[in-house]
């Protein structure tokens, strides 16, 4: 009943989830825990909730976006009215004062000079002999909807941030030096590309993926280090095409990979030929550089595994040196303040590169 309650809570915002009958099977079987079971759910139906709350709020704000240019479309066209009224007005008062101007012109017609005492006299007497031109000039009207228009495009402004969910759907790549695979997981369909100019990426199908590489857009990959080298390219999983990005600070191989929120790339552990070397972080936003995390990591891995949980990211790995056999851990990083904590060591080598689920 409280699994029931759990998936029906949200039904208002129709955010209840379905157990496939597999996951069934595995909490039935006692492979995974119940309490981690109900966890991941709860977890899953608030993400729903939350999905559903945003996109409330963005139709609300067309709403109000539609809303408020309505009400000033109705404000220009008062203002547009009452300035039309006004000049109306104004052209009455001009039709009465070129009337006035044109009876002291025909009073003056035949006039002679010494008699003028205004200046309109002075120019009907005397404009004529001496050729001066008089200014006739008597409004000036200035008309700027330009800069209305300007206002108009910034009086609106928004920010979508669709990054949360842009990998989902997304191909599964495999690189296998100047080839690149992508795997379709809703269509089952592979697609083949060749890559220009052929990278250094040192991943076979074998287990020994010595290049880590991980999405940085819905079209690109950021490939990071190898076999002796900190190379780092840039693969654009639709046309092929590869561009080479600033390298690492030091040589890398074999490191855990992790695009955190499309802001930075965080680089885990790895091998640089002869020990085991810390971490890095790679921007993407801003200066587009690697810099050093100020911390660093508890037991240094490689061949990791990394996922990300709403608190921030795990990282899991063999942490002896590549030859030898001592173990595995789990640490937890939070990249607010880039530190890590030690979650758990063992004995045993955790799978080399595998996916880490974490409850």
């Amino acid at each position: 009943m409280s699994c029931d309650s759990a998936h029906y809570q949200q039904t208002a915002y129709l955010t209840h989830s379905r157990h496939p009958i597999s996951v069934y099977q595995s909490v039935v079987s006692g492979k995974t825990p119940i309490d981690v079971f109900r966890k991941k759910q709860l977890f899953i139906n608030e993400f729903q909730r939350k999905i559903s709350e945003e996109l409330m709020n963005f139709d609300a704000f067309v709403g109000e976006i539609s809303q408020g240019f309505e009400s000033l479309v109705c404000e220009i066209n008062a203002k547009k009215e009452k300035i039309l009224r006004d000049l109306q007005i104004e052209r009455g008062k001009l039709v009465a004062a070129m009337s006035a101007a044109q009876e002291v012109i025909d009073s003056k017609r035949y006039v002679d000079a010494s008699e003028a005492v205004t200046s309109l006299d002075d120019y009907i007497c005397n404009g004529y002999a001496t050729g001066a031109v008089y200014d006739v000039k008597m409004f000036r009207g200035v008309l700027k909807l330009s800069e209305i228009r300007t206002l108009v495009e910034k009086s609106v402004s928004y920010e979508v941030f669709p990054k949360v969910l842009e990998g989902v759907g997304q191909d599964i790549p495999v690189i296998n030096g100047g080839n690149l695979r992508l795997f379709n997981r809703r269509t089952l369909q592979r697609t083949e590309l060749t890559l220009r100019p052929t990278p250094k990426i040192d991943n076979t199908l074998k287990i020994d993926k010595w290049t880590a590489y991980c999405y940085i857009s819905t079209e690109k990959l950021m490939c990071s280090g190898g076999s002796g080298r900190g190379d780092v390219y840039e693969v654009n999983v639709r046309t092929g095409e590869v561009n080479q990005l600033q390298s690492m600070s030091r040589v890398r191989a074999l490191g855990g990979i992790w695009n955190y929120k499309y802001e930075f790339v965080f680089v885990f552990g790895g091998w640089d030929g002869a020990a085991m070397i810390s971490s890095e972080k790679y921007s993407l936003t801003d200066s587009k550089t690697w810099t050093d995390l100020p911390n660093p990591i508890h037991t240094v891995k490689h061949w990791n595994s990394v996922c990300e949980h709403s608190s921030g990211l795990y990282i899991s790995g063999p942490t002896g040196a590549v030859s030898t056999d001592q173990g595995s851990s789990v640490e937890f990083f939070n990249p607010l303040n880039e530190s890590f904590q030690l979650l758990r060591t063992d004995s045993l080598k955790c799978c080399f590169n595998d996916l880490l689920y974490w409850g």
